[in-house]
Order: C-alpha cells, then sequence, then structure tokens
C-alpha cells in the first residue's frame, strides 16, 4: 500500500448493509470524499451485518473488533494523517473499541474528530458509575465530537463535555409523482426498525383507532423486524384487530422502489422512544410529507410544531389518532406542512448543504 499525497484526514466508515441512517451518511461521505485528494477513506462495511442483530456480541464481533484495532493502528502508523474521523458507537462495548483507537491516535498526536449519530450514550448520565466516568474521560481525549442539534450538544456541556460542534445531517432525495391531496384515501408512512423502541406498538394502537371511525386510510410499512418476538406479537395484534387490509409490509427497500413510496403517502409517523434526528423525517421533509413524531430532543430541533407537523408526547397514540383524523377532514394543513417541509429541506437539509459543512469542518 502506498501513499503518494499526503493524507490530511482518514475517514473510517460503515456502508450498507444495514441501510440505517448512520450507514446511509457514510456512503455519502465515501461517494463524496473517495476521489478528493487529502483524503483516504477505510470502509468496514460487513455484508453479513444485519440490524438485528447489529448490538449482539459473539466470538466473531470480538475477533472484528481486534482485527478493525490493529487496521486503523496501522493505517495510522503507515500514512500518518493529521486527522482521524468516525462514527462513536452508543453501546458501550462498541465504545470500548473505538477508545483503543482514540488512545493509539492521540498517542501519535492525531487530531481526532467524532460523531454522536444519535442523541445520548446510554452509559453516560452522570451517574458517577464507572461506565460514566470511562466514557467521559474517553469523550475528553476526542478533539471536536460532531452532534446533531444545538439542544444534544447542550446537554453534553451540562455533563461536562465541552468539545463540541453541531453539523446538521443532510439526505438525497429523488421525487416521484406526487400523490392527489384530494385523494378520499388518506396514506400514513411508516419507515425504519419495526420493533416497540421505534414506536411501531403505538402506530397499531393509533392505526386501532382510526379503524373503529369511518377515515378512509392506509398504513404502509418500510423496514425490518428486529426480533422473531416482536414480529409474531405484531402480526397476532393486526389480525385479533381486523388490521390485515388497512396494513401494508413492503421490508426494506431501497432506490426507486422507496421514493415511490413516499412519494404516495400524506403523512409519516415516527413516535420512537430513542432517537437522534432519523434519516426518514429528514427525507420526508424533503419530500414534503406531514410529520406526527415524537418530543425527542433532535426531533425537537428539527421539526417546529404545528408547522412541519405535530410533536407528541412519547405513547400518546390517543394524541396521534386525534391528529390524523383532523388531518383527514382538513386536506389544506397537509398542503400548508407539504409547502412549509419542502421549504425547510431546501434550505438546511440537502445534501450539497451537509457535504460543504462536513468538507469545511475536516479542512479547518
Amino acid at each position: 500500500m502506498s501513499f503518494k499525497n499526503k493524507i490530511k484526514v482518514l475517514l473510517v466508515i460503515q456502508t450498507p448493509p444495514p441501510y440505517g441512517g448512520g450507514e446511509i451518511q457514510a456512503q455519502y461521505l465515501k461517494e463524496y470524499f473517495i476521489n478528493k485528494a487529502g483524503f483516504l477513506i477505510y470502509d468496514y462495511s460487513r455484508k453479513w451485518r444485519l440490524r438485528k442483530n447489529q448490538e449482539k456480541y459473539n466470538l466473531l464481533s470480538f475477533l472484528f473488533g481486534i482485527f478493525w484495532i490493529v487496521k486503523i493502528s496501522y493505517l495510522i502508523l503507515r500514512i500518518k494523517p493529521e486527522k482521524l474521523y468516525f462514527t462513536l458507537p452508543k453501546s458501550f462495548l462498541g465504545f470500548l473499541r473505538n477508545s483503543a483507537v482514540i488512545y493509539i491516535a492521540s498517542f501519535f498526536n492525531v487530531k481526532i474528530l467524532a460523531e454522536l449519530p444519535g442523541q445520548e450514550f446510554p452509559f453516560i448520565n452522570d451517574s458517577n458509575s464507572f461506565k460514566d466516568k470511562f466514557g467521559k474521560n474517553i469523550l475528553s481525549k476526542i478533539n471536536q465530537i460532531r452532534f446533531l442539534t444545538e439542544t444534544i450538544k447542550y446537554n453534553f456541556e451540562k455533563l461536562g463535555v465541552k468539545n463540541g460542534i453541531v453539523i446538521k445531517n443532510g439526505v438525497k432525495i429523488f421525487p416521484g409523482k406526487s400523490i392527489n391531496y384530494n385523494d378520499k384515501l388518506l396514506k400514513i408512512l411508516f419507515i425504519g426498525s419495526i420493533c416497540e423502541k421505534k414506536g411501531f406498538k403505538v402506530c397499531l394502537e393509533a392505526i386501532k383507532l382510526l379503524s373503529h371511525k369511518n377515515i378512509s386510510f392506509h398504513f404502509d410499512v418500510v423496514g425490518d423486524f428486529l426480533s422473531n418476538k416482536e414480529k409474531d406479537y405484531f402480526f397476532n395484534y393486526i389480525s385479533e384487530n381486523s388490521l390485515k387490509q388497512k396494513i401494508s409490509f413492503f421490508g426494506i427497500v431501497n432506490g426507486r422502489e422507496k421514493w415511490d413510496i413516499f412519494a404516495q403517502n400524506h403523512i409519516l409517523l415516527f413516535p420512537s422512544y430513542w432517537e437522534g434526528v432519523p434519516y426518514s423525517i429528514l427525507e420526508a421533509l424533503g419530500m414534503g410529507l406531514t410529520i406526527i413524531a415524537s418530543k425527542l430532543d433532535g426531533i425537537k430541533d428539527t421539526i417546529e410544531n404545528e408547522k412541519n407537523g405535530y410533536l407528541i408526547d412519547l405513547g400518546d397514540y390517543n394524541k396521534i389518532y386525534q391528529i390524523i383524523e383532523n388531518l383527514f377532514y382538513n386536506r389544506e394543513l397537509l398542503l400548508y406542512f407539504k409547502n412549509n417541509n419542502i421549504k425547510k429541506y431546501n434550505e438546511e437539509y440537502k445534501l450539497e448543504i451537509f457535504l460543504e459543512n462536513m468538507k469545511k469542518w475536516f479542512n479547518a
């Protein structure tokens, strides 16, 4: 392996699969920086890695972690980059793996740029536990940490983490044929991992209430189940409440099919319990969907209540039902949110804006 030009930034990324927001972002970065002078990309994507087993640790995961540390350490020694960039895992074991590389990079005076893709590390919570102390100590060794929103950055500052910077995510969209907003059938979309943590049970409870009213609607679901246990539970719930005709499951879709599904829906329903700034919400902004989502810190910084859609309390399926019923009878609200959301996307969340901001950060 030879390098003719000085490497300014070594980007350590994981591209799809799985097709989560972090992996999609990594693909954007790879495509943009792969031919840029001064940048080297190490893509550690594992084609066998699925979302449902992403947080499960076994011997194979352990061995890969050792290989990952050795590989990046070798690259640091071999190319001597000025800066190292990677995403910080939210699980403690993944964080522990990255901490080894942080120590090595610090020893060789490599500037470390890292990012938190969500809203928090579950083990860093001001509890004064070993994990909390260890996590804060490692974060202090990072030169700069990218957070997704000002509120998330502020929350970490309260914990003593003062090396943060805010750079918003960005997405590329491919608009399709727009849905008829006067169509009697109201189309509702969920996209993401199908599990209780992402609020899918809340979705079903709201859909159940809607089915008891004289409201013509259909619920499209894009994503994969995180466990067979939850899958069985959800399908039993659907069957017991006679919802089969109201719901379509598409599985994991990408490319043109994904954008066609977006284009044929009015509403994105995303009542997650734990989130940063979901890519599905940014994509929905660009596609002009009305957004109904949880009042989580990152989402509150992204979606303005009653301007881009509606923010709800965690688990409040009654409120979701009331909002959707109101939208069914007031289609002008859907058009109002559509115009606001497309404008917001064009001003803040276009892919070109994100990539330019990342380039400035790397070159600072």
